[in-house]
């Protein structure tokens, strides 16, 4: 399962969190779409109405998992970027992906 090799997620209520177990990995490309399948499962699974993924000692994020974060503002009501650096929000906002999703900086 893609998501357990990559991502660590907690839930509470409606509302779940999800970081990375390995914050120096590389998001493998070819790994995307199976990535997005079960993240959109999960979602469904637990009624998750509140997103947050936290990327907080995540130095770079790749276009390819900026897309698939962004890709699941179709299936919350809320979507949140916990922790970006300076690049990765500069690009959120070059891209105007912000207006998919809020950008905040603590604890999710």
């Amino acid at each position: 399962m893609i998501i357990a090799d990559i991502f660590e997620v907690r839930k509470t209520g409606s509302k779940i969190i999800i970081g990375f177990t390995n914050p120096d990995a590389e998001f493998p490309m070819q790994s995307g779409p199976e990535a997005y399948q079960q993240l959109v499962e999960l979602v469904q699974q637990h009624e998750c109405k509140v997103l947050v993924f936290d990327i907080r000692d995540i130095r770079m994020l790749p276009s390819s998992m900026l897309g698939l974060i962004a890709s699941m503002s179709k299936h919350v009501e809320d979507l949140y970027l916990y922790n970006p650096t300076d690049d990765v929000r500069e690009v959120v906002e070059v891209t105007k992906l912000d207006q998919l999703m809020e950008l905040y900086d603590g604890d999710p």
